[in-house]
């Protein structure tokens, strides 16, 4: 079968419904929030990768990998997203993985900047395009215009 864009998109809406469910929760299910926090980060991003390049993703389940394969030369992405990003591949490993060992304990605090940080990897993602002539660039929003100068 031949991805088409939406095709990730439709099962990380139901990793959104989850962590939306677990916070009214008070993100007692930490590790859980956590878990869906990276996957429908790790969705977005190769639904994404299918809308730009028409290609079937990596399978991995690094986020640094997969928005690095969004971002043609010459364009950064903000080292702190990055490094988010990298957290929550962590987090979703040692949700996953009972050998993998991260450096502090998953919280109900930790699984709430989980979610906060999934919401903001996935506006700066959505903020990706690709133009007429093929090149590809990163929307600025007007809140990143408005401290551009500062």
């Amino acid at each position: 079968m031949k991805l088409k864009k939406g095709d990730y998109k439709q099962f990380a809406l139901e990793d959104l419904a989850q962590m939306g469910y677990n916070s009214k929760n008070g993100f007692e299910q930490a590790k859980s929030t956590c878990m869906h926090a990276q996957q429908y980060v790790e969705k977005m991003i190769k639904d994404k990768i299918v809308e730009l390049f028409d290609t079937e993703p990596e399978k991995t389940h690094n986020l640094r990998v997969l928005l690095a394969a969004i971002i043609p030369e010459g364009l950064e992405i903000d080292p702190d997203l990055m490094l988010k990003a990298g957290i929550l591949s962590d987090y979703y490993m040692a949700t996953r993985y009972p050998d993998f060992k991260i450096l502090s304990e998953i919280t109900e605090e930790t699984a709430e900047e989980a979610y906060r940080w999934s919401l903001e990897i996935v506006s700066f993602v959505d903020s990706i395009r690709r133009d007429e002539d093929g090149m590809i660039s990163i929307e600025q929003s007007e809140s990143d215009d408005q401290y551009a100068g500062q």
